[in-house]
């Protein structure tokens, strides 16, 4: 197996959507990942996203993540427990299961889960969520990958599209990430629109942003909802 490299990061971002007249975030996050035993591993998560709007709104959302996993050199299996605050008032709550392939210089990743939303006594809906992923590495310290999210509750569809990449100033603990999001939603009001985002990353513990994909905080850590549109 795969020796966890109980490592873990801190990143802080500011994002800017397209919707309506405008969209502005700033995303502080981060993780952790530790042996659980011999043969289990586990990731812990959270991200605070506060969002705000050119009419005068602004929230503060919230995203939290506990995976439990089993991790070769060739592959990660385990599943996940999730949290999110997908608006004002509402809760979101994600079980499911994950995995990732390790080919060469390519990590594939995918989850399917079953997720519920609550709002009080007007909103109490339940679906699914799936998504899908592909990171390359050029360089042990340069990523760039691209993803897909779907998520299904009550007929309402959100489908998400990224694109990111991330760049680690060799042996030092600082990264500088970049990202693109572009949001459709069906059965739905809301009009689509596109998020492009920006943000720094320090990493705590040694090794390359590959290293740390094989044996470190590798799975994904936004939210349902909230975290992978904004």
């Amino acid at each position: 197996g795969s020796a966890s490299a109980g490592d873990g990061y801190f990143g802080l971002s500011y994002s800017s959507a397209d919707q309506g007249s405008g969209v502005d975030s700033i995303n502080f996050g981060g993780a952790a990942n530790f042996d659980l035993t011999s043969s289990l591993e586990a990731q812990v998560d959270g991200n605070f996203t506060r969002v705000e709007t050119s009419s005068g709104f602004n929230h503060t959302y919230s995203t939290a993540n506990l995976h439990v996993f089993h991790r070769t050199d060739g592959y990660l299996f385990g599943g996940y427990f999730g949290y999110d605050e997908p608006a004002f008032g509402a809760d979101s709550f994600s079980l499911g299961v994950e995995g990732q392939l390790y080919l060469s210089r390519l990590s594939l990743d995918g989850a399917v889960a079953y997720t519920t939303a609550e709002g009080g006594a007007a909103f109490d809906e339940s679906g699914a969520t799936m998504r899908a992923g592909a990171t390359w590495f050029p360089t042990d310290n340069l990523s760039i990958g691209a993803g897909y999210r779907n998520l299904d509750v009550d007929g309402i569809g959100v489908e998400t599209t990224s694109l990111n990449a991330e760049w680690q100033f060799g042996s030092a603990p600082l990264s500088v990430t970049a990202g693109y999001r572009t949001n459709e939603f069906e059965n739905s009001a809301i009009d689509g629109f596109d998020t492009w985002e920006i943000g720094v990353r320090w990493s705590l513990g040694t090794g390359s942003l590959f290293e740390r994909n094989r044996s470190g905080a590798s799975l994904p850590t936004a939210g349902a909802i909230v975290g992978g549109v904004y």
